[in-house]
């Protein structure tokens, strides 16, 4: 099955034209906003006590220190930059390290800039420039104790599309407070950070090679944070995810970080890279939008030539008027798709290979202890009932049939019959409009998250037993349902627990401090929050979420490579462990079985 899938990615461009307008656009979901009513200690601001001056190897830093408690306060360090700006000449390449700053003390008691896009709810946080590439830091003190002893890092890559967000999105306070340092990095986005002609000119994955670069830099400076820069856990959301599992595999990445952390947002989807044969190929994207500014390209040129004049074309252009053309070639030209991602086979040679590949390779993997995850109707939001009315049988029979046909257009009927099979599609005069959505919210929660980020955790915890050298060194895959919905989800009922509805939790925000905080109005959010906080920063100091059991004494089990020997935790204000039994949607999107050993 494995091959008969693979033979048939190049045919899949009627599935990819399908799913263009879905691929995960990370925004979050939910307004931030301070608390007003609820009125708890955990929600007050802390106060800024003092400033605080940190030396590195670039310079001084200046930050913030903010009092939480009598016995803790956080440093806060904002927009402390790794890297050169990427402009002029730096435009559209490889990033350069940051040298000393001058002046030689870094004020670091703000937000950097964030990077060029087209969304524009971020503008309103700090303002949006090419010269966007910063790491922000929260480290945790302890008043009246030793602080000598390093902590371990927790370095966070936003999500997006690849096309828009920032680190600035979250406050990080609450999870600094559970003892680890926390780093979160921007990263050049669409057209600045994924645009590419496929050959060495303008190799693309420049976003992925920004946030190798600031891992390097916060190794390089962490210390000084009291951070441990040999103890790094890295962890995304969506995209995020999507490019944490591009380092985990990448041969300029593996093996920098000791563990990982990937939420709704597998690295090896049909979204995550292109496909070759796939609509929308970058080379094709970038002379498009070389086109619509007018650049003066001769046919008769050498490819090669015509993408160097495409990059001087390019890098000519105004920051401003360059992003604007890349909003319209996206809206007019590409239907608002996502067409700036990440490509493999690109010259600096961060993607030798697809993602899938590389994961299917477990002689050249670096196993490292991973969680992974997704919510239960991941996919909900993507789809469309506004007037919550459901949705028709033949809208979701004509939308499988067509996914079905560009997957095995060799063997159409047989697979067509199957996938009716399995998602219960059989005999319509049986469901309902609403019977219909809730397997058609299924479908597609298998299509773009479940089925592979499965697969994945199956090829990672393969890939420990493999290579580990004993079985106490094995690095253990972690793998989670979130089944909670937030009191503060605005969202339509019906969508259930969607993407990213984990983010809060994690980040602790229902637990304060302000600003940047969710109103909280039950309890139980207080109890998934504070669960998460524990659950993620126990597995970046230990490489296992719960060395103790929970207090329902429930301890997450390791996921393993081989069906029947895969156990997952469902997250909810009591988590239970449920073994997972859903392999048939793997066979049919990814082809893994998990049944070999």
């Amino acid at each position: 099955m494995a091959n008969l899938l693979s033979s048939k990615l190049v045919r899949i461009g009627a599935f990819v034209t399908l799913i263009a307008l879905v691929v995960i656009s990370a925004v979050v979901l939910v307004i931030l906003k301070p608390w007003e009513k609820h009125h708890d200690a955990r929600n007050e601001k802390p106060d800024v006590q003092s400033y605080i001056q940190v030396p590195t190897t670039h310079g001084d830093v200046k930050g913030l220190t903010y009092r939480v408690s009598d016995v803790e306060n956080i440093d806060v360090f904002y927009g402390i930059p790794f890297a050169q700006p990427p402009v002029g000449e730096l435009r559209l390449a490889r990033p350069e390290r940051v040298g000393t700053w001058s002046p030689a003390v870094k004020d670091a008691t703000k937000f950097g800039n964030i990077c060029l896009q087209q969304n524009p709810m971020y503008s309103s946080m700090t303002n949006m420039s090419e010269d966007c590439l910063y790491v922000n830091i929260f480290s945790p003190r302890n008043t009246v104790g030793a602080n000598d002893k390093p902590l371990p890092v927790m370095m966070y890559v936003h999500p997006g599309s690849f096309r828009d967000g920032s680190a600035p999105y979250f406050n990080y306070t609450n999870l600094a407070l559970k003892g680890v340092v926390v780093v979160t990095t921007n990263y050049r986005l669409d057209g600045l950070g994924f645009l590419s002609t496929q050959d060495d000119v303008i190799p693309g994955n420049f976003g992925l090679l920004d946030v190798a670069l600031a891992l390097e830099f916060v190794k390089e400076i962490i210390s000084s944070f009291r951070g441990d820069p040999k103890d790094v856990t890295m962890f995304g959301a969506s995209a995020g995810s999507a490019i944490v599992t591009e380092m985990a595999l990448s041969p300029l990445t593996r093996g920098k970080f000791q563990r990982a952390i990937m939420q709704s947002g597998p690295g090896t989807s049909y979204w995550a890279s292109y496909i070759p044969g796939f609509p929308n190929p970058p080379r094709e994207v970038a002379f498009a939008l070389g086109k619509r500014l007018n650049c003066q390209i001769s046919e008769k040129e050498t490819e090669r030539d015509q993408s160097q004049a495409l990059l001087k074309c390019l890098r000519g252009q105004t920051p401003e008027n360059l992003m604007a053309n890349i909003t319209e070639l996206t809206k007019k030209d590409y239907n608002s798709e996502i067409i700036f991602v990440p490509v493999s086979g690109d010259a600096f040679g961060f993607l030798p290979e697809l993602p899938s590949e590389l994961a299917s390779n477990y002689t050249t993997m670096v196993p490292i202890p991973t969680i992974r995850g997704w919510s239960s109707n991941d996919s909900s939001w993507t789809i469309d009932d506004p007037f919550d009315k459901g949705v028709s049988y033949d809208a979701v029979a004509t939308y499988l049939r067509a996914v079905i046909y560009a997957l095995y257009p060799g063997d159409f009927p047989t697979m067509f019959k199957t996938a009716l099979d399995i998602y219960n599609l059989t005999d319509s005069s049986v469901l309902s409009p609403y019977d219909v959505r809730s397997i058609y919210i299924q479908l597609r929660t298998d299509l773009f998250m479940e089925s592979f980020i499965v697969k994945e955790a199956r090829q990672f915890s393969k890939a420990a037993s493999e290579l580990a050298v004993t079985p106490d060194k094995k690095a253990k895959t972690f793998v989670y349902q979130y089944d909670y919905r937030p009191s503060y989800q605005t969202g339509p009922a019906w969508q259930g627990v969607t993407h990213m509805d984990e983010m809060g939790m994690v980040m602790g925000l229902p637990n304060g401090p302000k600003p940047l905080t969710y109103p909280v109005t039950n309890e139980e959010d207080h109890a998934v929050g504070e669960l998460m906080t524990t659950m993620w920063s126990n597995f970046a100091k230990y490489g296992d979420p719960t060395p103790k059991p929970l207090d329902n004494g429930v301890k997450w089990p390791k996921f393993g490579h081989t069906y029947g020997n895969q156990s997952l935790l469902v997250i909810r204000p009591k988590p239970v462990v449920r073994e997972y039994d859903r392999d048939e949607p793997v066979v049919l999107w990814t082809g893994d079985s998990g049944l070999d050993g």
